[in-house]
């Protein structure tokens, strides 16, 4: 523990200077904590004051992921072709208002995925474009963007821990309109902060050519088999997460028949571990590899969700947020490191093909746990997660073997 200090006092150290970088940071927990409101609630808002079926929440999540995909693109391309990262946090943020505004208004099914697919959509790209704005502002004064994302995403963890907490003040009898109301004056706090202080970075534009010639080096340094094996090994660990992240609320409170309020402290309990476990694990994976932490996932995940699925009580859910924690702090923490240790000379087009799977496993997530739960129960959503899970583990080690043989081949162009 006094190493994980250490290290984390040392980052800090290293990440003075970064201009905006605390103004930044405050986006971050702020957005943070509207993400732990809305994900986790989400699911419980849409079945328990609209009336979705299970089935009809999983078409719910799933469009509106695949909207959330297609914005997130546009925006990311727009930026790389030197669209203000400023511009783009205002106009996402001023959508997150408005959206999230009528989230507490409407209760019309209909009209609330149009409203997700459109000014939500919009919102999602927050994330990313704050993460991107601390690179810009940590490269402009050359210091290290990896430590200041590593604080970053730390913080991010945190506020999940307050997040839930907030849940049992927002909530009164399955009545989420003060829950929206507040994340809606979260985004307009984030606004304000982003148009007061922070600061407008010109950077490089990114051709199609650019991206062209990024695929066809990343090919050539990794090998196409191993790439690919290695992002979808990953896209299975945050489908299993996205769909434990359903289950959990309705097993709690559909199977345990616990409150919404029951809810807010697992999910905080999980997150809270997961600080320390990031760093941790941070330190391991420098020491041990990526790969092998990676594995250590794989393990973790299968563990939780097989334990998670018989459970019956709410204090058995509760330990097994350690093996959660476990989990998410590796796929969260260590899996933009492992993508890009991947591509280590396209750090860009590691980070969009990250990404790409985190988005893509948010989808599959929910339209799966929609549908698993509406055939089988909530229950089986977690058995199914542990099936992903071990998949994505038997996958992890594949690319142990195809690395081998990768280096094998270069051994023997070498002699030859």
């Amino acid at each position: 523990m006094q190493r994980i200090l250490n290290q984390l006092l040392a980052d800090l150290a290293e990440s003075r200077g970064i201009p905006a970088y605390l103004p930044a940071l405050a986006c971050t927990f702020l957005m943070g904590v509207g993400f732990s409101l809305t994900m986790t609630f989400m699911p419980l808002f849409g079945m328990q004051q609209i009336g979705m079926s299970s089935w009809m929440l999983g078409i719910f999540l799933t469009v509106s992921s695949m909207f959330e995909v297609g914005v997130s693109s546009w925006i990311g391309r727009l930026s790389d072709r030197r669209l203000n990262r400023k511009t783009i946090l205002l106009a996402a943020s001023a959508a997150a208002i408005i959206g999230y505004s009528l989230f507490a208004v409407f209760e019309n099914y209909y009209t609330l995925l149009i409203v997700s697919i459109t000014f939500i959509a919009l919102a999602t790209s927050v994330f990313p474009q704050i993460f991107a704005y601390v690179r810009d502002a940590a490269t402009a004064v050359n210091k290290d963007a990896a430590i200041a994302i590593s604080l970053q995403r730390t913080l991010f963890s945190l506020s999940w821990v307050v997040g839930p907490l907030l849940a049992p003040l927002l909530i009164r009898n399955r009545d989420y309109s003060a829950l929206f109301l507040f994340v809606a004056g979260l985004y307009a706090v984030i606004a304000l902060i982003v148009f007061v202080y922070l600061v407008r970075y010109d950077r490089p534009s990114v051709t199609d050519t650019d991206l062209t010639l990024a695929r066809t080096k990343t090919t050539k340094q990794t090998g196409r088999w191993l790439l690919w094996v290695s992002i979808s090994a990953f896209m299975i660990f945050e489908t299993s997460n996205a769909m434990s992240g359903i289950a959990l609320p309705l097993l709690t409170t559909v199977n345990l028949r616990a409150t919404d309020q029951t809810v807010g402290w697992l999910v905080g309990l999980g997150a809270l571990l997961q600080i320390p476990f990031m760093l941790g694990f941070g330190l391991l994976a420098k020491r041990y590899g990526n790969t092998f932490i990676m594995k250590a996932a794989g393990v973790f995940g299968v563990l939780y969700f097989v334990v998670s699925s018989g459970a019956d009580t709410t204090w058995q859910l509760a330990a097994c947020q350690i093996l959660n924690a476990a989990y998410v702090s590796i796929v969260l923490g260590v899996g933009l490191n492992y993508c890009q240790e991947l591509i280590p000379e396209s750090p860009g087009t590691a980070t969009t093909m990250y990404s790409n799977a985190t988005t893509i496993g948010l989808m599959l997530g929910g339209f799966m746990a929609g549908s698993i739960g509406e055939w089988m129960g909530n229950r089986a959503i977690f058995i199914a997660c542990a099936t992903l899970a071990g998949l994505g583990l038997v996958l992890i080690n594949s690319t142990s073997l195809l690395s081998n043989k990768k280096d094998s081949m270069k051994q023997a162009e070498t002699l030859t």
